[in-house]
């Protein structure tokens, strides 16, 4: 089973796939249990590609932590968070979510571009 870790728990993963936001990129480390990475890439990649078809799917890239064995991230860009949560609640993604490995812990956190005058736009 897949262990959901709130970053900010007052302001939870679910509670952020709630708002009436877009576009959104999603980032979310992944702690991959010892031996378990060929069935972690399996199913990530299952997801990828099941996500890849949503209508609001912008893309994702997968990023390995320099230095670690089983430590990745994940950043997938959204129209909305509507569209996000569509996907992430309906039954082909569960099935595949819930055939993750035991003892893989998630920790999602939904974010929106944040500019800065002279460095960098919204």
């Amino acid at each position: 089973m897949v262990s959901m870790q709130d970053i900010e728990p007052e302001n939870s993963y679910r509670a952020q796939l709630q708002q009436d936001v877009g576009p959104v990129t999603l980032f979310n480390t992944f702690v991959v249990p010892e031996g378990e990475m060929e069935r972690f890439m399996a199913g990530w990649t299952a997801i990828s590609t099941f996500m890849k078809r949503q209508p609001g799917y912008i893309s994702t890239q997968l990023h390995r932590v320099v230095g670690s064995d089983n430590v990745l991230v994940n950043m997938a860009v959204w129209e909305s968070a509507e569209q996000l949560r569509t996907a992430v609640q309906s039954k082909e993604f569960q099935d595949i979510h819930h055939s993750q490995p035991d003892g893989l812990v998630s920790r999602p956190l939904l974010t929106q571009k944040a500019g800065v005058p002279g460095i960098c736009l919204a």
